[in-house]
């Protein structure tokens, strides 16, 4: 299935079920987790022709936040989703509106305590300050602000979290802060069984589409699903997809970009504080 290229791998073309296409060459991959070398040899791999799709999950546990951060602002083209480590980061700031009980304890608890040094350290050595988080690098409130929740191209929905079956564009649009309903939202939710997760196609305003999403580890063989793909392998395998739309008669395809990240598997204590 797959040739190797030094420390990656390259899949064949696959075709995605006839009539769901992306309005462009994409490449997409996600849950970066602040690992720097390992984004670079993804993006090795990426065509100039292909927008950047990235689906949140820039910081926590990686030892380089900031420097992952500065390539994925790089280019105002890229599309940037938030995810449910963006969004802890976030929210566990003292001048940001409370709206998350909790974040900073789970940030904490989740690896923010090497994102937080990192922002830290960036500040002290004279990054700017955030205009509304204080304690952040204007850099990160950048990527916050103008990152959204979720992102359509043809009939290619990509998403952070995913999309739950019998769900539509009023729970993508939800709040995904809310209490109550943040464990199932577009930044948290997880799928009851990984064998549940895109047998059929989702419906978004009255049409049919075909998700890409990343935040549950998941193993390789459900990467294609009938009508979904997932990205997010583990923390030591990270992977990207590089999408082609469909194009005289043939349909729409993807081939899978994987590799070892080395970065988070000698970190041995990226949980703790």
């Amino acid at each position: 299935m797959f040739k190797k290229a030094q420390a990656i791998r390259i899949s064949e073309w696959h075709a995605l079920p006839e009539g769901f296409s992306p309005a462009e060459p994409l490449y997409v991959f996600t849950d970066i987790h602040g690992c720097l070398e390992t984004m670079t040899r993804l993006l090795s791999q990426k065509p100039s022709d292909t927008r950047l799709v990235f689906l949140g999950d820039a910081v926590d546990r990686g030892p380089q936040p900031m420097e992952v951060l500065t390539v994925l602002m790089a280019d105002q083209g890229n599309i940037l989703l938030r995810g449910n480590h963006d969004a802890m980061a976030w929210f566990a700031q003292p001048d940001v509106i409370p709206s998350y009980q909790g974040a900073a304890l789970d940030w904490r608890n989740n690896g923010g305590s090497i994102t937080r040094k990192a922002f830290q350290n960036a500040l002290q050595h004279g990054a700017q300050r955030g205009g509304i988080a204080r304690t952040v690098p204007l850099l990160f409130e950048n990527y916050w602000q103008n990152a959204d929740n979720w992102w359509l191209s043809g009939n290619l929905l990509f998403v952070h979290a995913g999309l739950p079956a019998g769900k539509g564009r009023e729970w993508l649009d939800m709040n995904p802060m809310e209490a109550a309903t943040r464990a199932s939202s577009p930044y948290w939710w997880r799928p009851a069984a990984a064998g549940d997760l895109y047998t059929e196609p989702r419906i978004v305003d009255k049409k049919k589409t075909f998700v890409v999403s990343g935040h549950t580890h998941l193993p390789e063989c459900y990467a294609r699903c009938p009508f979904g793909i997932t990205l997010d392998r583990s923390y030591q395998c990270k992977m990207a997809a590089e999408i082609r739309p469909a194009e005289q008669g043939r349909p729409a395809r993807v081939r899978f970009v994987s590799t070892v990240c080395a970065e988070l598997r000698l970190m041995r204590n990226f949980l703790a504080l």
